[in-house]
């Protein structure tokens, strides 16, 4: 949304920030002094550090929703319901506010409210790196937050058409994703498979899969122009 020229602010918690700031620092990541994990994501934002416990911090927050548009969180429910945030305490402030909620594992079954991450939520969980990896799987896993940003895109998508519908009835309303739907959506075509008792063929190990893929490009390179 900051891309396309809404102003967002980034509310973060006093002593130290958005744990995003130092993704940077984790083991097997480029080694920088710059917090590129965290300029990335926080392109065209501003920010502001607010304690959502003390109550000065939480008369700023209420503030900030009774004139804001889009309210985005990722908080677990029972911190929401902890701290007021639900979507039922804000539609008391602001009846226009499109409140979006993103969540590891959805909002139902035996799972909903736990924490989440992308390379178990998004990817294993929903069967893509199954799909991708070799039987052994490979020294190093997919790239930092990238199953995070087609859930972001998700998630977007809803707050575009909460947004149109608000424009027609002139209410506000609460819409979701998760890590877990995002990444099952991307898979969507082999899980119907699975559903339908397709048979998928068997893995390979890496050794195996380096030997066909050198097998295949040398048949194409020596394969006759047309």
């Amino acid at each position: 949304m900051a891309d396309f020229g809404a102003q967002v602010i980034k509310v973060e918690p006093p002593g130290g920030g958005d744990i995003h700031r130092y993704g940077h620092q984790l083991p097997g990541m480029p080694v920088s002094e710059i917090p590129y994990t965290f300029q990335v994501e926080n392109r065209n934002k501003k920010s502001i550090v607010l304690d959502l416990k003390a109550e000065a911090g939480r008369e700023i927050m209420l503030d900030f929703i009774a004139k804001a548009d889009v309210f985005v969180t990722n908080y677990r429910t029972q911190a929401l319901k902890k701290l007021k945030m639900t979507y039922e305490d804000f539609k008391k402030i602001n009846k226009r506010l499109i409140y979006a909620y993103a969540s590891g594992y959805g909002e139902t079954g035996p799972e909903a409210g736990k924490p989440g991450y992308d390379m178990v939520s998004f990817w294993t969980r929903s069967g893509i790196e199954a799909q991708v990896f070799p039987v052994e799987g490979w020294p190093c896993g997919f790239p930092y937050g990238s199953g995070d940003r087609p859930a972001g895109m998700n998630l977007l998508t809803a707050v575009l058409l909460a947004l149109l519908s608000r424009e027609k009835t002139g209410e506000g309303s609460r819409v979701t994703t998760s890590l877990l739907s995002s990444g099952a959506w991307t898979n969507s075509t082999m899980i119907q498979a699975a559903l339908c008792g397709a048979q998928f063929n068997p893995k390979v190990p890496a050794n195996g899969l380096i030997i066909l893929l050198t097998f295949i490009i040398c048949r194409k390179t020596a394969a006759p122009s047309s």
